[in-house]
């Protein structure tokens, strides 16, 4: 899609953009796709106004941007959940009253069948004869600043002058090679109070998954602990591990150095950081929610790390469920923990405020012209299916994760 300003068109040249955008509307129903096409990259003036209309117009076409490739990453993450749950595809399509025409059918069909399995493993094999642990650290998200920075000057001229912006306090993340002054989300080196999704050598609150030199409340038939540990547990705890964290990472704070990233503080950035989130630099409420919107949609989010540890006094059937369950989250826990975070917490939320923000921009496209109303109008039609794609994605996310936590054993990032 071609977000670029294009310059505006004299005369006669000007009427043809307009009769092609009018088409385009009465065509929107051929493809879907036309009308946002053409709003996004029909010029609408050069006055104040009119770049602001532009502005919010630029925005919505991240949003669909965003939602559509939300939709489509997390229906191919459930269906290959379901590749190895060993649920037929046959039972991923939505119903036969299904309305095929909702934002994010597909996706919602696909994941809650993910779900019933998951459920079904659980209720059957895990709460009485089996413990599992899904560790794992928080999802971390780039804005880009430099890009809010231009949006804002572009959305409101007063801010044309404003200093570049910076990270907002304690909102800045990075590669750290250093100690990190906050939270280390890779591997520590030396103490880790937080939890090891890794080998901990040291106190263990929670169930180590290892050896434990002392007492354990749950044991492999092989001896190995996947209990309670009253003493030092070599190996993973799904708890709050304060000792030792290698071959893995640690979600806490490290008293020594961070070989991963910070988030927080560091003496050695490799490279510099990033942004969580920016300094609101901008006077104008409306800009400022529509350029910290986009920051959001199109932010980069990179997996989670994950450890999965598992004990089991089942028999063999269960043990083969437990088994499955397992190699499915170790392929898929991760993106779908980024995914999840990402429809949630980065694009939803934004884009409710951004909707509301939206539909104010009414009145000022009519100052602005026909072309500009059009495109506001459908702007809003555009962004509530986005808003609504995007939340079945956050709802599969959270539905999923919340039937492992009924094993005891999801750690939340």
């Amino acid at each position: 899609m071609d977000h670029h300003r294009v310059s505006s068109a004299p005369g006669g040249s000007r009427l043809i953009t307009v009769v092609t955008l009018a088409l385009a509307l009465l065509c929107l129903r051929c493809n879907g796709d036309t009308t946002e096409v053409v709003c996004s990259s029909t010029p609408l003036g050069t006055s104040d106004v009119a770049l602001k209309v532009e502005s919010f117009i630029y925005t919505w076409g991240s949003l669909v941007q965003a939602a559509r490739d939300i939709d489509h990453d997390m229906l191919n993450r459930c269906r290959a959940l379901a590749g190895d749950l060993g649920i037929p595809a046959t039972q991923l399509a939505p119903a036969a009253t299904a309305d095929l025409t909702a934002p994010g059918v597909e996706t919602q069909a696909a994941c809650a069948a993910v779900k019933r399995e998951i459920d079904r493993i659980v209720k059957a094999d895990l709460l009485a004869n089996a413990h599992l642990a899904v560790i794992a650290t928080s999802v971390k998200c780039a804005v880009d600043v430099d890009a809010r920075l231009a949006c804002e000057q572009g959305c409101d001229a007063a801010v044309a002058s404003v200093v570049h912006p910076a990270c907002a306090p304690g909102k800045t993340f990075g590669d750290c090679g250093a100690t990190c002054t906050g939270t280390c989300a890779g591997s520590c080196t030396g103490g880790c109070a937080g939890t090891c999704a890794g080998t901990c050598t040291g106190a263990c609150t929670g169930n180590c998954n290892g050896t434990c030199d002392g007492t354990c409340t749950a044991k492999n038939p092989d001896g190995t602990c996947y209990g309670g540990c009253t003493g030092t547990c070599t190996g993973v705890c799904d708890g709050h591990c304060t000792g030792t964290c290698a071959g893995g990472t640690c979600d806490g704070t490290c008293t020594t150095s961070c070989a991963g990233t910070c988030e927080g503080s560091c003496p050695a950035w490799q490279p510099g950081p990033m942004c969580s989130e920016a300094e609101t630099l901008t006077t104008s409420p409306e800009c400022r929610i529509n350029c910290d919107a986009r920051t959001r949609f199109t932010a980069l989010c990179a997996d989670p790390s994950v450890a999965i540890a598992y004990g089991t006094a089942a028999t063999r059937l269960q043990r083969a469920d437990l088994d499955r369950l397992v190699v499915a989250l170790r392929t898929s826990y991760a993106p779908l923990a980024r995914l999840g975070f990402r429809a949630s917490t980065m694009v939803g939320g934004a884009a409710a405020e951004y909707a509301i923000a939206l539909q104010g921009q009414v009145d000022t496209a009519r100052q602005v012209g026909h072309t500009a109303l059009a495109c506001v109008t459908e702007a809003i039609n555009g962004a509530s299916d986005a808003v609504m794609r995007v939340n079945v994605s956050a709802n599969a996310a959270t539905s999923i994760t919340a039937s492992l936590g009924a094993a005891g054993g999801l750690l939340p990032p």
